[in-house]
């Protein structure tokens, strides 16, 4: 099924047949290639262009993007590639109205990376080579595909043909020959691009107007890049540049390219996947894009690996599912919503909840792109009764928690999610001091509270269980415990 009918030169070759194909060398393509490689699953990425460090554009990574990455030993690399922002400084139509520092979230990656795209694909590139389970092809165009249930086989521009057992698209090309057409979605009026002369090094820029809104970050060694949307048709660069009444040295310009908008209406037929702009094209405020890429690399990455390992095909349905929900939130979000918020009296008002930790509160969360709360499904299941559980609940990310363990050593609770899922029990041993891991390894932990200070903090009650999935979120809640069933579960995810 895995076996590869062709075999063409290849820069990198692998020591064995690649599980997955990818096509497309984005980000979201290379991330899912990393993450894949970091659970010993190997793939083999095509493109049919040669990634380019010196693609013009920054991306924003927030914290979110840079937890992934920090599983995946990524997230200081990452960091390096361009200025780390620690602040976020907020206008409207030239007046300030305040900035927010971000190490008031509750996160352990308390900045914005900002990087430009062909600098962090470049990066991405190395560490994929570097593993050895990454087989990076010579550039070549996909000119079909034959797809059964259980294996697909690709054709290439070159003649050759190489078959897996699950491909992954992130590339907008391929999702038109597959004539998999996009939901509807708020148009876009007015995307535009722009540079200045001065900005600080170590702030996000947010612009606020009537129209639209703008942000900027500085690049390293170059000037700050200016990325900008209107919320109002007929309104063009330089009207909302004169709105937003942006600093001395801005210049706005019109972005040519697709104007497609939306996000796919399947992301999975059969053993094809989707995901980046193979399954999304959204606006520029949609809460950072490269973010969203590298959310469903890790999405996927675990599902693919259980899989792989036993568990049903039915974990990859709720990965179409989910990400699809998830992305036209993201795209309702900054196309409705912050048009709504986006007034002065408001952003005022919100400013002094921010800095003393309304990012701590689950709403807060989602609107700052930290928590994503996904739709009931097998793999996010609440057994708790009652009407109004408290938070977190299953589909949202866990929150950002910190304890100290035994030796008194304060840790961070999402250092535990790794390849397998970690399930917390609250009030075990009742009375005694810190926390006991038990089993922590390559695939399953157990995190015994004992004194019942972390069930505090989730709001949990003596007794219950809770499983995290491998991606941070929250995948099952019960109460009372049945052991029974939590096996089942985990059983189902290819837990053993």
């Amino acid at each position: 099924m895995n076996a590869q009918e062709s075999e063409p030169d290849s820069p990198n070759p692998i020591p064995m047949p690649a599980v997955v194909g990818i096509v497309g060398a984005t980000v979201a393509g290379l991330a899912l290639a990393c993450g894949l490689a970091e659970r010993g699953v190997p793939s083999a990425v095509f493109d049919q262009h040669a990634p380019d460090r010196l693609q013009s554009g920054p991306v924003s990574l927030g914290p979110r993007s840079l937890e992934a990455l920090a599983r995946w030993g990524l997230a200081d690399g990452v960091r390096t590639l361009g200025p780390n922002l620690r602040r976020v400084r907020v206008f409207h139509q030239g007046q300030h109205l305040g900035c927010v520092a971000t190490s008031e979230l509750p996160t352990r990656h308390p900045v914005f990376a900002c990087p430009t795209r062909g600098g962090l694909r470049g990066f991405l590139v190395e560490r994929a080579r570097a593993t050895g389970l990454v087989e990076l092809a010579p550039p070549a165009r996909v000119v079909g595909i034959q797809a059964d249930s259980r294996r697909v086989r690709i054709l290439l521009g070159d003649g050759a043909a190489r078959t897996f057992r699950f491909l992954a698209i992130s590339c907008s090309g391929l999702r038109r020959m597959l004539g998999i057409p996009l939901l509807p979605a708020p148009t876009i009026h007015l995307r535009a691009s722009g540079h200045a002369s001065g900005l600080a090094r170590d702030e996000i820029g947010l612009f606020l107007g009537p129209s639209g809104m703008a942000w900027a970050c500085p690049r390293r060694d170059e000037s700050p890049f200016l990325a900008a949307e209107a919320w109002k048709p007929g309104i063009g660069p330089g009207r909302l540049a004169r709105e937003l009444r942006l600093p001395a040295g801005f210049l706005l310009e019109s972005e040519s390219g697709d104007s497609e908008t939306g996000v796919a209406a399947a992301w999975k037929l059969g053993p094809l996947l989707l995901l980046g702009e193979g399954a999304r094209r959204v606006p520029a405020g949609a809460w950072r894009s490269v973010d969203a890429d590298v959310a469903e690399a890790e999405a996927l990455a675990w599902r693919l690996d259980a899989v792989r390992r036993g568990a049903p095909e039915a974990l990859l349905e709720d990965y179409d599912s989910e990400r699809r929900l998830q992305s036209l939130a993201r795209v309702t979000l900054a196309r409705n919503w912050l048009p709504r918020f986006s007034r002065p009296g408001l952003v005022r008002a919100l400013l002094p909840f921010l800095q003393v930790g309304l990012f701590r509160h689950p709403l807060g969360q989602l609107l700052g792109g930290l928590q994503g709360a996904l739709p009931p499904s097998p793999w996010c299941l609440d057994e708790r009764p009652g009407r109004r559980p408290p938070p977190p609940l299953p589909g949202m990310r866990l929150p950002e928690v910190r304890y100290e363990d035994e030796t008194g050593r304060r840790c961070w609770l999402l250092d535990l999610v790794g390849r397998g899922c970690l399930t917390l029990r609250f009030g075990e041993g009742p009375g005694q001091v810190g926390f006991r891991v038990s089993g922590l390894g390559e695939r399953q932990g157990v995190l015994f509270d004992r004194d019942g200070s972390l069930q505090r903090a989730l709001k949990g009650r003596s007794g219950e269980v809770l499983i995290v999935r491998p991606d941070g979120v929250i995948g099952s809640r019960s109460f009372p415990e049945d052991p029974r069933r939590t096996a089942a579960w985990l059983a189902r995810v290819g837990e053993p």
